[in-house]
C-alpha cells in the first residue's frame, strides 16, 4: 500500500451549508467532538481532518463503517484492518497520512519568531544547535510531534532521547514546506512509495457523497 498524505484547506467550511453537509456525514464520535469544541475555527478544524480520513478509506476502498479504536497510549487505528492513519490541523490546514504502517504526522503554521525556550526544552543538543544556525525550528519540530504520535510517548519523554539533526536507519520521515506551513510524517518502515495530495474540500464532500 502507497503511503498517502492528504492535506486540505478549511477555509471554505465557513460556508454553513458545506459545513452542515460534511458534518451530517461524520460518525457520532467525530460530530460528539464537533459539538464540545467553542471555538468555531476549531469545529471546522475537526470536521475536516474527520472528512480527509473519510475521503482516504473510500479512496482505498475500505468501509466508512469499519470502527476507530484506540490503543492504551491513545493511538488511534482501524479494527480489524491492518491499515494506520494519524490526523494533524494548524491554522487553516488539516491533515491526514493513511498508510499499511504505523505512522505519526504534523501540520504547523510557521510564526515569523520560533519560541526558543520551547526548543531548547524539548530538543536534543544537536537539535538545539541546528536550529540556532540553520533556522529548522518548524522543520525539527514537526519531525518530533510526528515520532510521538507515530511512538505514543509523550514530547517529555523523548525531549532528548531522539535527534532528528542526522539520518536514522530505524524510521523514514520527510519534511515539507508548503506557504506558512511546515508539516511532516513519521513512517515506521524506511522507503516506502509516498504520494501527497492536496484535495479540495468541495472535492472531499462530493467524494463522500458519491454510491
Amino acid at each position: 500500500m502507497k503511503t498517502k498524505v492528504y492535506i486540505t484547506n478549511i477555509e471554505p467550511l465557513g460556508d454553513e451549508g458545506l459545513f452542515q453537509s460534511l458534518y451530517e456525514l461524520m460518525p457520532a464520535c467525530r460530530r460528539e467532538k464537533i459539538d464540545r469544541l467553542k471555538c468555531v475555527p476549531d469545529k471546522y478544524r475537526s470536521l475536516a481532518v474527520g472528512a480527509l480520513l473519510m475521503y482516504a478509506l473510500k479512496k482505498e476502498n475500505i468501509s466508512l463503517s469499519t470502527p476507530v479504536k484506540t490503543e492504551e497510549n491513545g493511538k488511534p487505528y482501524l479494527e480489524g484492518n491492518p491499515v494506520y492513519f494519524n490526523l494533524s490541523h494548524s491554522g487553516d490546514m488539516a491533515m491526514c497520512v493513511i498508510s499499511d504502517t504505523r505512522v505519526g504526522c504534523d501540520i504547523e503554521l510557521m510564526k515569523k519568531q520560533p519560541n526558543l525556550r520551547v526548543a531548547q526544552r524539548f530538543f536534543s543538543e544537536e537539535e538545539y544547535k541546528s536550529i540556532k544556525e540553520k533556522g529548522d525550528f518548524y522543520k525539527i519540530w514537526t519531525l518530533k510531534e510526528s515520532f510521538v504520535k507515530l511512538s505514543g510517548e509523550g514530547i517529555k519523554g523523548i525531549a532528548d532521547s531522539f535527534s532528528f539533526d542526522e539520518p536514522c536507519d530505524k524510521i523514514y520521515c520527510e519534511s515539507h514546506f508548503m506557504g506558512d506551513y511546515c508539516y511532516s510524517f513519521v513512517l515506521g518502515d524506511r522507503r516506502p512509495e509516498t504520494e501527497i495530495l492536496l484535495p479540495d474540500i468541495k472535492e472531499i464532500k462530493d467524494r463522500l457523497y458519491e454510491d
